[in-house]
């Protein structure tokens, strides 16, 4: 595990605050992604959803600090145990598909599981990086046409409006 990764994850303050540590240092190049693809797999759920947290932080604004490698790990952690790995890997996913075209079907593939999961947290995300990835042009999957599907059985109303605008915004 990279050192300084190590560090901010064992420091003694609240989660928040070190997932603001881990962004700040991937942010002003303290850190790089391969830091992050080297450390994602070796770490137990509490300390991933840290770091997967950490990265949505910073894609809001620095989509592209999402490398290849690390796109391909955000998408097996879709299908993560923990509702909220699954939730901040889904919002990560949705704020950088536009840095990666290429990966957007198995995106897709692996979001759409989500979209039956029992947490509303999490359907919720996933709505918002299907619209997302629908925005950004991609029309692959039949994207469009399922998410019409999730508004006609999605019982949340923020959930579902999520999709209605997502489709609204794409004619």
């Amino acid at each position: 595990m990279d050192a300084e990764i190590a560090e901010i994850l064992g420091s003694k303050i609240t989660a928040k605050k070190r997932a603001k540590s881990l962004a700040d240092a991937l942010s002003r190049g303290r850190l790089n992604p391969s830091a992050f693809v080297m450390t994602i797999p070796k770490l137990a759920d509490a300390e991933l959803a840290i770091v997967v947290e950490a990265l949505e932080a910073v894609t809001r604004k620095e989509p592209e600090l999402v490398d290849e490698k690390l796109f391909n790990l955000l998408i097996k952690c879709v299908a993560h145990a923990a509702p909220r790995v699954r939730w901040e890997a889904a919002r990560t996913i949705g704020n950088s598909a536009g840095q990666h075209s290429s990966r957007l079907g198995t995106a897709v593939d692996a979001l759409l599981v989500n979209t039956s999961d029992v947490g509303t947290v999490v359907r919720w995300a996933t709505a918002q990086a299907l619209a997302s990835i629908l925005r950004s042009g991609y029309s692959g999957k039949n994207l469009r046409a399922r998410i019409g599907e999730l508004v006609a059985r999605e019982e949340d109303d923020g959930v579902r409006g999520v999709y209605e605008k997502a489709l609204r915004g794409v004619r």
